[in-house]
Formats: structure tokens, sequence, C-alpha cells
């Protein structure tokens, strides 16, 4: 049985592109073959030997089973390795390869991943090499400007592959990355953001100003341009939609339900037919409980106007010319019934008032105003939420937890 221990004693450099991780490391190999081993003493004292091309001893066919390539780490010989008189043999060198990392993206860009390498012999089972796994650093680890590097790990595996194959032994390297978020946030989040509360202003635009719809057909567009912009740089693939994504889908269904809105409103507004703009028990119902609530300051709904008798008009005009007095309005009594007139020197009018009420032009004026504020109060309101609690589950943490099995990618 031969001991081999492996060494991922330095990373460099990592790149995680789609589901597939590039990475630059450091790797070595140390093992025992007590076949090779010999007495200095008889070798003028030597107790090493360094071999600079791949010989015919013997070597562990190591690999890494979920790299692409699946080639052995001592298939081509990039730096020498050493054989002491004990037959402990050292091999170490840089390599880089890919990796199949499956990736979730439901968190883009505050996402976290766990990408494991496996590493283990790919014909010795357990009873004639043994792995194990002794060193792990992050100091050499050089600053990427996309992945942050949290931690690393490693983990002893047995598996039985059974059918008389045996038992495989190996070591899983896991290596936890968070995408760095500064970027996206700048250039994806609050730009989508700020183009949804757009929507909210299109409720404050008059209607009389015609430029309503055409404000929301243009906010519509920009979403959607926004949207593909955005889909090239969201990851590709994974079990779920990204909650990015699904905020912007559900912003585009929010400015099209908002436009439907307007263009109602702006059909009640526009009808030449007042009384066919609107049913009237929804005219009824928005004068009645929606406007005194958000509605706008409605003018004075009755003007009041007297009725003076002319000959009343004569003779207070006869007493202003002949001084007698100075009377501001007069009225006749309705309870005298021989004619007789009764002057007063009150200022209001009450038993003949009239009252002047608001023409259906008016009162569909008053409703679509109204339907403007309720529109800008729920727009505002449900994007403000919608918002928030996008942010707040995308923000979360997934807790991503290593794969337990690999598959093998040759």
């Amino acid at each position: 049985m031969v001991s081999c221990e492996f060494d991922l004693y330095q990373l460099n450099d990592l790149n995680v592109v789609e589901q597939v991780v590039d990475v630059t490391m450091w790797v070595g190999l140390h093992w025992f073959n007590e076949k090779v081993s010999w007495d200095p003493s008889k070798y003028e004292g030597r107790k090493r030997v360094d071999f600079t091309e791949k010989s015919d001893m013997w070597m562990p066919d190591v690999v890494f089973y979920n790299q692409i390539d699946g080639a052995p780490l001592t298939k081509e010989l990039m730096a020498p390795y050493r054989l002491y008189n004990t037959g402990e043999t050292y091999f170490s060198q840089s390599i880089r390869s890919s990796f199949l990392c499956p990736l979730d993206a439901s968190y883009f860009p505050f996402d976290e991943h766990v990408c494991s390498l496996k590493f283990g012999p790919w014909t010795y089972n357990t009873e004639e090499c043994d792995v194990e796994g002794i060193r792990l650093t992050m100091n050499f680890l050089l600053p990427n400007t996309v992945w942050e590097v949290l931690n690393l790990s490693s983990k002893h595996v047995c598996e039985d592959y059974g059918d008389g194959i045996g038992n495989f032994s190996a070591i899983i390297y896991s290596i936890r990355v968070r995408r760095r978020s500064q970027f996206y946030v700048a250039n994806i989040i609050i730009p989508s953001v700020a183009i949804s509360y757009l929507t909210v202003f299109n409720f404050i635009i008059p209607c009389e100003a015609g430029e309503k719809i055409s404000y929301g057909v243009t906010i519509f567009l920009s979403q959607t341009v926004n949207l593909m912009l955005v889909s090239e740089l969201m990851p590709r693939g994974g079990k779920s939609v990204p909650i990015l994504g699904q905020y912007l889908l559900t912003s585009i269904i929010f400015i099209v339900l908002c436009l439907l809105t307007t263009i109602e409103i702006i059909s009640i507004y526009a009808n030449p037919f007042p009384e066919n703009a609107i049913g009237q028990r929804k005219l009824k119902f928005i004068l009645k409980r929606l406007t005194p609530i958000m509605g706008p300051k409605l003018p004075r709904k009755m003007k009041k106007v007297c009725k003076v008798n002319p000959e009343i008009e004569t003779a207070i005009a006869n007493l202003h010319v002949n001084g007698n007095a100075v009377l501001k309005e007069q009225k006749r009594d309705p309870k005298k019934t021989n004619g007789q007139i009764h002057y007063s020197t009150k200022t209001t009018c009450n038993n003949n008032e009239e009252y002047q009420k608001m023409t259906k032009r008016e009162e569909i004026i008053i409703a679509c105003e109204t339907l403007n504020r309720f529109g800008l109060f729920c727009s505002f309101t449900f994007l403000t939420v919608l918002t928030f609690v996008y942010i707040m589950l995308l923000t979360h943490q997934s807790g991503a937890e290593p794969p337990q099995n690999l598959m093998l990618a040759v």
C-alpha cells in the first residue's frame, strides 16, 4: 500500500464563468515507495536524486474527478520531483485547470457558491493507494475583481463503487466564493429601480397635457431594453430564475398595468359625451367615496342666487336716491298675502335661494383627477413594497453547501 499526501498549498487565481471554474494553483504530491530506497553509504552519502523528466519509476495517477479534461497531474512534468533514500518522493508544480461547479444564481449579484475540487487516484483503490490532504492556505491568493474567496476546507472521503472494484479514497477541497456586488448594484439594480419609479409620475401628468400615453410607452420600452442588457450580465442556467430577473419581469408587468390604467382614465376624460363616459354608480362612488379622501380641492358646488321682485328693486333704488335708508338686500315676505313690502338689512338669502350644481363635464374632470391621485398612491405604495421585498430576498444569503456527490467529467 502506498500512502500519498496531496497538498493544495497555494491558490493563485480563481475565475468563475457560468458553471466552469478556472483555477491556478500550486499543488504538491508526497508519497513513500520502499522499493526505490537505498543506503546512502553505498553511494557516496547521496540522499537525494532530482528527476527533471518523467522516468519509468512509479508515480501515482492522481486526477481531479470534476476536472473538464480529466488528465493526471503527473502527465506532464513542469517541475522536477525529488526522490530521497528512504523512498520518500516529493513532487510540486503549478497547474491551471478548469472544473465543473454547479451554480445557483438565484441571489445574483449577492450570491455565494461552494466549488468543490475532488482529488484522488484513478486506478488504485484504498488497498493500493490512499490519499490524505495535509495543508490549505490563502496567503498567496491574488485579488480577484469579480470573486472574493471566503474560505477553504478539505474533507477525506472513501467511496465504494461496488462490483468488485473496491473502495477509492479521495480528498474534496471546498472553496467558498462570494461575488463582488458593487459593480452590479451601481449598473443594474439602481437604474432598474429608478426606471420603475418613473412610472409613478405618469399619474401626475394632467389629462389635458396629451403626453401621458407616450410617456408610459417610453418607460415600458426603457425597462424592456434594460432587461435585455441585464440578461447579458446575469449568469445563464441554474435551477431557478434569479430574483433580480423576477423583479424586472414584475416591474414590466406593473408598467403595463399602469399604462392600461392611464389609457382608461384618458378615455373617460376625452369622451365627447360625458353622460356615457362612465357609469352613474361608478361616478357616484368616485365623487362621494374617493374624492373626499384623495381627490382635488373641489370648487363650490352650489352658488346662491336671490330672486327679488322688480317692484322691490325700484323701491330700493328710490330709497337710495332719497337717502332715507341704505339697504343691501330686500325681499318680499312670503307669509304676507296683501302685497305689502317688508324691508330688511340682512345680507343672506333665505327662502328664495336657488342652487347652481356642477355640470356633467365638471364631474367627469373631478373624477379623472381623483383617479389619477388614487393611481399615484396605489402605484407608489405597491412599487415601494415590491422593491423592499425583492431587496430583502436578494440580500438573503443562500447558505450554499458543498455537493455530496461529484460526477466525473472527461
